[in-house]
C-alpha cells in the first residue's frame, strides 16, 4: 500500500510544451509506476527526499536523494520503483523538444550532451540517454518556490513558464571546466552555510528548527553544525543571538521600539532573558543603551 499523491502545478504536454508536477510518496511497502516517454520530451526530476529507481529495458538508474535526474528517450516507456516504508519527495518537470529548442536554438554553443541528444537528430543515437548530478543549493532553493508561487492564479502560466525557462539555464549547458572536489566542496560549505544565516536573519523572530535548516540545505543536523561552527567561528545558537541583539540595539537606537517590545520583535519571549543576553554582548543594559551613545544630533 502506498499514500500517493502526484499534485499537478501547472501545464499540459500537448498545448503548453512542458508540465510541471510534484510528487509526495509515503510507501509501506515497494510500489512501482510505469511512465510513458515520447521522443519529443525531456523528463528532469528535483529529488529532494529518499532514493528511487528508473528502469527500463536499457538502463537501470538509482535516482539518489539531494540530485537532478534528466532522461530523453526515444521510444522507452520507463518504470519508477520506490522503495517500502521511506517518503519520497520530487519535481517532476516535462518539457518538449519544441519548447527548449526555441529557448535554446540548437546552434547555441557550449550545449550538455543530453541537450544535444535531445534537439539532434537521434536515429543513429542511443534508445535513451540519463544523467544526474547533485542538487546544488541554487536548485534546491529553485523547487521550494514552486509550489506556492508568490503570485495571483491568472499569472500561474507565466510564473511557471519562466520557472521553467530557469531550470533549463541552470542546467541545459556545459562550461566544460570540471571543478575540483575541493573546491566544489568549499563552496556547496558556502553556500549552505549563507543559506542559514540568511534563513535566521529573515526569521529570527521564530527561527526554523536545526532539523527544518538541515533539510533547506541538504544535509543532516550534525554536519550543518559541523560546518557552520567552523565557517561562522560561532554556533548556530550563538549566532541567532548575535543577530537578535544587534537588531534590538538598532530598534532601541532609533527609537522604534521600548526595551519589552525590542524584546518580543527579536524573539525573546522574557524581557529578562534578553536584558542579560543584551548586557553581555554590548557592556550596558538594554534601558539605559540609547542614553549610552550620547545627545542625537539637533537637525540644522
Amino acid at each position: 500500500m502506498a499514500d500517493l499523491k502526484f499534485k499537478p502545478l501547472f501545464g499540459a504536454d500537448v498545448t503548453d510544451g512542458f508540465k510541471v508536477t510534484r510528487i509526495d510518496l509515503k510507501t509501506a511497502g515497494s510500489k512501482t509506476l510505469e511512465m510513458n516517454n515520447s521522443e519529443n520530451f525531456l523528463d528532469i526530476w528535483l529529488n529532494l527526499k529518499s532514493s528511487f529507481r528508473l528502469k527500463n529495458n536499457f538502463v537501470s538508474k538509482n535516482i539518489e536523494h539531494n540530485s537532478i535526474t534528466f532522461v530523453s528517450s526515444r521510444y522507452s516507456n520507463i518504470s519508477i520503483q520506490f522503495e517500502g516504508n521511506s517518503i519520497y519527495k520530487c519535481f517532476h518537470f516535462k518539457i518538449g523538444k519544441e519548447f527548449i529548442s526555441k529557448c535554446i536554438p540548437v546552434t547555441s554553443g557550449s550545449l550538455s550532451p543530453i541537450t544535444q541528444y535531445l534537439l539532434s537528430n537521434r536515429s543513429k543515437g542511443p534508445d535513451i540517454m540519463c544523467s544526474s548530478a547533485p542538487l546544488m543549493l541554487t536548485l534546491r532553493e529553485f523547487a521550494t518556490g514552486l509550489e506556492r508561487p508568490p503570485i495571483m492564479a491568472v499569472a500561474k502560466s507565466l510564473f511557471y513558464t519562466a520557472k521553467t525557462q530557469e531550470l533549463l539555464a541552470y542546467t541545459m549547458f556545459d562550461t566544460g571546466k570540471k571543478e575540483l572536489f575541493c573546491s566544489r566542496q568549499k563552496r556547496v560549505t558556502n553556500e549552505r552555510v549563507s543559506r542559514i544565516k540568511r534563513l535566521l536573519k529573515d526569521q529570527m523572530a521564530e527561527p526554523p528548527t536545526l532539523k527544518q535548516m538541515a533539510e533547506s540545505v541538504g544535509c543532516s543536523q550534525y554536519y550543518m553544525s559541523r560546518i557552520f561552527s567552523k565557517e561562522a567561528g560561532m554556533t548556530i545558537p550563538q549566532y541567532l543571538r548575535e543577530i537578535r541583539i544587534e537588531q534590538a540595539a538598532e530598534l532601541l537606537r532609533t527609537g522604534k521600539c521600548n526595551v519589552t517590545e525590542a524584546a518580543f520583535e527579536v524573539g525573546y519571549n522574557s524581557p529578562s532573558h534578553f536584558s542579560q543576553a543584551f548586557c553581555q554582548k554590548l557592556g550596558v543594559c538594554p534601558a539605559l543603551y540609547s542614553k549610552s551613545l550620547g545627545p542625537k544630533p539637533k537637525a540644522v
